[in-house]
């Protein structure tokens, strides 16, 4: 004749596992969690996995009704590279239906980037010079707005193919120094 556990048993012996993994330090979860994954090969043979590179959220500026409008974008890195690269590429689909726009000259290429204690030195092809006045403005504001995002940025030098410009402030006065952000704070959404 075989015995039957009795009920009380089987209760001890749950509790006493769910005293053992207390023991443990694991916090138990009240929903399934999935684990990130390592990027190790699967073992089906079929299919395997890599790594994806982080991603990151950067800050342009785009123009509406003559103001500057933060909009975030994902980048692979929060670099002023990045930054300019992304603002250079203009408005996206949805940018343009919620009526934004860049006053960067088309065609704007990133020749060359440089950081040094906070101040980025951009440089840019020749056709960031293709605007003047209200329009050269905006430009220079999204690009000192978008670049100063990045953390560790607070100001902003100016080239033209190699060559250091002086760039309109908010109030069209030249600067003969970087520029920053309260130089076109006006101007901002």
């Amino acid at each position: 004749m075989t015995t039957r556990p009795s009920r009380a048993a089987g209760h001890a012996a749950a509790l006493l596992v769910l005293l053992a993994v207390s023991a443990c330090g694991i916090a138990a979860e009240r929903s399934p969690t999935r684990l990130p994954d390592a990027g190790l090969p699967s073992t089906s043979g079929s299919t395997t996995t890599s790594v994806q590179p982080p991603v990151d959220s950067l800050d342009i500026y785009l123009v509406r009704d003559g103001r500057l409008v933060d909009r975030t974008r994902t980048a692979k890195h929060q670099s002023v590279e990045d930054a300019v690269t992304t603002l250079l590429d203009g408005p996206s689909s949805g940018d343009d239906a919620a009526g934004l726009r860049s006053a960067i000259a088309e065609g704007t290429r990133l020749l060359g980037a440089s950081t040094h204690e906070g101040v980025a030195a951009i440089n840019l092809s020749q056709e960031f010079a293709g605007v003047s006045g209200d329009e050269q403005v905006l430009a220079v504001a999204q690009l000192v707005y978008t670049v100063t995002s990045v953390p560790g940025i607070s100001s902003v030098n100016v080239a033209v193919e190699g060559h250091d410009i002086e760039v309109p402030g908010g109030d069209g006065s030249l600067l003969n120094r970087p520029a920053t952000r309260s130089d076109y704070a006006a101007l901002v959404a």
